[in-house]
């Protein structure tokens, strides 16, 4: 498994509730994100950016 950014981490406990679901859903393909895995995105800068927006969206409820 690739290392995991610790803001993406610290964002995806934040809008996922704890440690344990926020590592499932980094390591589970996303249909928002291409069916790709956010952990395997965020391994480039631009990637990362996509992964965060997509938390800031669910974190707002828009899950579109």
């Amino acid at each position: 498994m690739s290392e995991i950014d610790n803001q993406l981490l610290s964002k995806a406990i934040d809008v996922l509730g704890n440690e344990k679901e926020a590592f499932h859903w980094l390591q589970t393909p996303k249909k928002a994100l291409g069916n790709q895995v956010p952990i395997k995105i965020a391994e480039t800068d631009e990637g990362k950016q996509e992964v965060l927006a997509l938390l800031g969206r669910i974190e707002h409820g828009v899950f579109s």
